[in-house]
Parts: structure tokens; C-alpha cells; sequence
């Protein structure tokens, strides 16, 4: 799950580092795990509505939860000699069953803070270099797109009605050649699949498609 995230630069420490330390060398891969899905958009925040805010704090303070939980369980595997990739001589015998146990505890505390109605995924599982994708609005929504307003001045002078098609047309579709819309648009998501969404493996990092 965090193999696009590591870094050529990651020094783990030797097996008898204790305290902070044992797991502060993987703060730059938390980071990026937690940053790299939102970066693209975070200078469009002076042109968001109040809503769009929120929404995207919910995405970040979110991302930063799962990020932080899995991050902290894979270096514990690692400075325990669990890890194929990063091979280090344990300090001694670590009780493999305790670790999983401590896993587990992290995951059932991940999954009560998250408070999700809904679980899915992906039937085969997905690959190491994939993640499991649900077909999400308005990322590569099959509706026609229409020309792009200018940005809203509160000091133009708009009906109800008029303000609503503005904000739901500014928000419907991601901008042509944007980052958002490049990085999606190889998804290809036919209409029948938002009638009824179902979840598949993409590639975890741009280009999503295969």
C-alpha cells in the first residue's frame, strides 16, 4: 500500500534504535502518502467556496488518519525484520503474534475513528503497484460538459436561480487540462458504471489507467 511513497533517500536506523527515533525515519513517507492526492489542487483554495473547503480539509484530515495508521504499522514491520525490501538483522526475537495483534487493534481503531456506513473492494485484489477505484462524481462524469464561467464576483448582481447553475456547472466537472482531469481522464468511466458504480484496480499514481 505504500510502495508508491517510499523514497530512494529512506535510511532506517539499526534494529536497537528505541524511543522516537525507532520510527521517525518514516516521516517522509508518511507525508507524502498523506499529501500526494490533494497537492495538485490546494492553490485553487482562495477560489473555493466554503464547501469546497470542507470538503477538501475532510479529504486531507482523512488521508492523513489512514496514512498515519498504515505508515506506523509498516515501520514496526520493518524495524521489526518483517519487511522484504528493507532488510535488517531484529535485536533479538520479536513475538510476531503480539505485532499482529497490535496490527490488528490499529486497523479496528482506524475503521471505528473512519465511522464508515459502507466497506468495498476489489474482487480480484488489487496489485501492490494498484489501488481499488469507485467510480466517484464528478471525476469522469459522463455528462456533457458546458462552457466554463468566469470565476463568481460578489459584487455582480445574481438571482437564485442564476447563482445555483453557476455553482453546480463550477463544480460538476473538473477544468479542461487541469491536473485533476489529465491524471482521471484515463479511467474511462462508461455511463452504465455510475448507474451502478462497482470498484476495480487503477494504477496508484498518474496515469491511473492501464
Amino acid at each position: 500500500m505504500l510502495t508508491p511513497y517510499l523514497l530512494d533517500s529512506t535510511v532506517v536506523p539499526s534494529a536497537g534504535t528505541s524511543g522516537v527515533d525507532a520510527l521517525q525515519w518514516a516521516s517522509p513517507i508518511f507525508k507524502l502518502c498523506a499529501t500526494t492526492h490533494t497537492s495538485v489542487i490546494i492553490n485553487q483554495i482562495p477560489f473555493m467556496t466554503p464547501s469546497e473547503h470542507l470538503l477538501l480539509k475532510a479529504v486531507e484530515e482523512t488521508t492523513r488518519e489512514v496514512c498515519r495508521v498504515t505508515t506506523k504499522m509498516w515501520a514496526v514491520g520493518v524495524m521489526s525484520g518483517l519487511d522484504t525490501l528493507f532488510l535488517i538483522e531484529p535485536n533479538g526475537e520479536h513475538n510476531v503474534a503480539q505485532i499482529m495483534d497490535d496490527w490488528k487493534q490499529d486497523i479496528q481503531k482506524l475503521m471505528s475513528w473512519l465511522d464508515w456506513s459502507i466497506w468495498i473492494k476489489c474482487r480480484p485484489a488489487c496489485g501492490p503497484e494498484e489501488m481499488c477505484y469507485l467510480p466517484t462524481w464528478p471525476v469522469n462524469d459522463p455528462r456533457p460538459r458546458h462552457p466554463r464561467l468566469p470565476l463568481w464576483d460578489p459584487r455582480n448582481t445574481m438571482d437564485a436561480l442564476e447563482e445555483v447553475d453557476y455553482l453546480a456547472d463550477r463544480v460538476g466537472h473538473p477544468s479542461e487540462g487541469s491536473a485533476i482531469a489529465d491524471a482521471f481522464g484515463f479511467i474511462g468511466t462508461p455511463t452504465e458504471e455510475w448507474r451502478k458504480p462497482q470498484p476495480k484496480c487503477i494504477r496508484r499514481l498518474s496515469p491511473y489507467g492501464f
